[in-house]
């Protein structure tokens, strides 16, 4: 399965990097990049942990 990120989710993938590196350090940004990658490998090679969807969800933001 292939994974497509919203241009929101690669907005708040970004910000939370950022958020990570200011508070805490390199070590600790490095594991979030490393756990994320292997969670959308996971994703993407056993579909029936995150089954597509049937149909599109639009998320709006309220705030």
């Amino acid at each position: 399965m292939k994974i497509i990120w919203s241009t929101l989710a690669k907005d708040y993938y970004i910000y939370i990097i950022e958020q990570l590196f200011e508070k805490w350090n390199i070590k600790i940004v490095e594991k979030f990049e490393r756990e994320i990658t292997n969670l959308i490998y996971n994703i993407s090679n056993n579909n029936q942990i995150c089954p597509q969807p049937k149909k599109l969800l639009i998320i709006i933001n309220a705030s």
